[in-house]
């Protein structure tokens, strides 16, 4: 059997959005196609109705799926009184935004998972820029510790110790 179709010319872009914006535009029908980390996908099909049509898998080399994502949670080098996750308690921390995948929900849950309510145990938690702006660029010296997602230089930082 043959098919025959026709195809209109048509005119396509593409824009970024920080994870505010996401919800808006996919509300107010402006965009047609989105690329987005899983859990912001999830929140997107459940109050949006939006639906995958490519794929769920994250890819970092090409041809070969990435089965593991993560977020790294770091202390500044100069800071030795943070020497593991309990030392968090009462500090100022920084993370990407509500929405990131890599760059706050793996970190809270790993920090739940070690007795650490983030809302309630740090003195203050900001969440202010999206990846490019977290500890590696605009890391303020009030805030001792952040996160960032997996992959990511550690220059003058030092991982958090997970021991409680």
């Amino acid at each position: 059997m043959e098919a025959s179709f026709s195809m209109t010319r048509r005119r396509a872009g593409i824009v970024s959005l920080d994870f505010a914006e996401i919800h808006d535009a996919v509300r107010a029908g402006q965009v047609d196609f989105i690329l987005t980390n899983p859990a912001l996908y999830a929140e997107l099909e459940k109050l949006h109705g939006i639906r995958r049509i490519i794929t769920l898998i994250n890819q970092n080399v090409p041809g070969q799926p990435a089965m593991l994502m993560g977020g790294v949670i770091l202390t500044r080098a100069n800071r030795t009184d943070i020497d593991r996750l309990a030392a968090l308690r009462g500090r100022s921390f920084m993370a990407v935004d509500p929405l990131s995948f890599g760059g706050w929900h793996m970190a809270w849950r790993e920090l739940r998972k070690y007795g650490i309510e983030p809302e309630r145990d740090f003195s203050s938690l900001s969440m202010p820029a999206p990846f490019a702006l977290t500890p590696w660029s605009g890391w303020p010296p009030a805030a001792p510790s952040g996160l960032s997602r997996s992959r990511c230089s550690i220059t003058g930082r030092r991982l958090a110790s997970p021991s409680c």
